[in-house]
């Protein structure tokens, strides 16, 4: 009798293997990629890459983990997420299916959507109208050139990429002004360099780090930007 796990199961569970014993007591070796020539570097299939790497760990890992966390997270990453990409018999590269199939049913999106925007355990997100709706409540607004993506563009098939990628930027930029807020910056550099009266406040998040990136250069020595 098959003792064979359901693919959907294997899916969504993390890797376990009980002869390594504690997974955190295991060393983990890092390999660093070559480096490609400019003039051979695929920007678009980086920009993908990266952007599901991202949502990949924040949707399996911590909603409030920093970017160094990252590698850290891929324990708990299922092993047919890991790498969003495969090649076929020719060597071409496409998007894993459960990757498309994961991105379509919007499952992604809303378990980190839901950890991200801080949804009520009582109210989770479900489909991407909820997470659209939930980032417009914050005044983020998911675009692709310039026009507003819908739901019917994230479930569009075959996939509409672009469409997903702007989601999944604009729940990039959720993270950033949930960590990065003004009042959390200033909080923060004000224990080590307060704020003249004469300064002005920062008013968004990226004038936030720009305050904190110079405050915490002139503390140091170096030049502030």
């Amino acid at each position: 009798m098959s003792s064979a796990r359901p693919r959907s199961w294997a899916l969504m569970h993390p890797r376990a293997d009980p002869t390594m014993g504690d997974a955190k007591q295991c060393a983990r070796t890092f390999v660093v990629p070559d480096i490609k020539p400019f003039d051979h570097y695929d920007f678009t299939r980086a920009k993908i890459s990266s952007s599901l790497t991202w949502l990949v760990a924040k949707a399996f890992g911590s909603g409030t983990a920093v970017w160094w966390e990252l590698e850290l997270n891929r324990d708990s990453v299922p092993v047919e997420l890991e790498d969003p990409f495969y090649k076929d018999q020719y060597e071409q590269e496409h998007l894993k299916p459960p990757v498309v199939s994961l991105l379509l049913s919007a499952e992604l999106y809303c378990r980190a959507g839901s950890l991200i925007l801080r949804s009520d355990a009582a109210k989770p997100l479900l489909g991407h109208n909820a997470i659209i709706q939930a980032l417009a409540q914050k005044g983020l607004y998911i675009t692709d050139q310039e026009r507003l993506v819908t739901e019917r563009d994230l479930c569009q098939t075959p996939i509409l990429m672009s469409a997903h990628l702007a989601m999944m930027d604009t729940l990039m930029m959720a993270y950033t002004v949930e960590m990065m807020s003004v009042e959390r910056v200033l909080t923060c550099v004000q224990k080590f360099s307060p704020l003249s009266p004469e300064e002005d406040f920062p008013y968004d998040a990226e004038e936030a780090v720009t305050t904190w990136t110079n405050k915490s250069s002139t503390l140091r020595g170096s030049s502030p930007l």
